[in-house]
């Protein structure tokens, strides 16, 4: 007889006793039988053999995405009739929750006659989202990875450098790859050779607003200059003044257009 199992959240810290007494336990479960464990957590140490022998198989946050083709058959079997939003639509909420399921279906749900048709933010549902991810992702995070998150959030795409030079702090690459394993939902890792990351759309305007919401405005201009004044972390100038305009009201872009000058004919 087939035997499924589901282990939701799971949260237990490695050193455990459950986490042995799993590993030991499932070697004892019949031939047609599967156990699923969904967790923000990659597997702990202890369960290493079970994923080394094939037993235990890791799909990572990346992997769990919609594809625009998922997405529109979702909409199509959620919407039907007059409620159907158009392929505008359904492609914008896509690149907005960057395939995130259920991010996906909440706008989905949000979308009234007014904005069937819209092909950007804001959403109805936008807020809800939010709130969902402040209960259900922040404010599971430590306290130094939530004020990382925010400080990073300022940047279109982040390498280790630009990081560092935002943060004040050396070896942020140590952090960002586990980061975007854990949260890889969210987190995008883009190659191809130096390590560049970026936070989808809808977790990168929850972050930027609780930034704005928590930090003085002198603050965020002290934290948006080092950002736009960082060649790596923003190639080009307008993206600079962007980040400039965006959370900083104080600062000047005048050196930022003396730093990179247009050529003369």
């Amino acid at each position: 007889m087939l035997f499924r199992s589901v282990f939701d959240d799971w949260v237990f810290p490695p050193e455990s006793p459950v986490v042995k007494w799993f590993r030991k336990g499932i070697r004892h479960l019949p031939e047609d039988s599967h156990v699923i464990i969904l967790s923000r957590e990659m597997p702990p140490p202890a369960l290493s053999r079970l994923r080394v022998n094939g037993t235990l198989h890791l799909l990572e946050g990346i992997s769990l995405r919609l594809t625009i083709g998922e997405a529109t058959a979702l909409a199509d079997a959620r919407c039907a009739g007059s409620r159907k939003p158009s392929t505008e639509t359904i492609g914008a909420l896509y690149d907005w929750v960057d395939g995130w399921a259920a991010g996906f279906v909440c706008l989905l749900g949000g979308l009234g006659e007014g904005n069937l048709s819209r092909g950007s933010p804001p959403w109805r549902s936008e807020r809800l989202l939010f709130d969902y991810l402040d209960a259900e992702v922040f404010e599971r995070l430590e306290s130094v990875e939530q004020d990382f998150l925010c400080r990073i959030s300022i940047l279109p795409s982040v390498t280790p450098e630009a990081a560092e030079a935002i943060i004040g702090t050396s070896d942020v690459a140590a952090v960002l790859e586990p980061m975007s394993r854990r949260l890889g939902t969210f987190i995008r890792e883009v190659p191809p050779s130096t390590p560049t990351y970026t936070l989808s759309p809808v977790f990168r305007a929850f972050l930027s607003e609780r930034l704005r919401n928590t930090t003085a405005p002198d603050a965020l201009g002290a934290l948006a200059r080092p950002a736009a004044d960082f060649p790596s972390g923003l190639a080009r100038v307008d993206e600079a003044l962007a980040v400039l305009a965006g959370h900083a009201a104080r600062a000047a872009p005048g050196a930022l257009i003396l730093r990179d000058p247009p050529s003369r004919p």
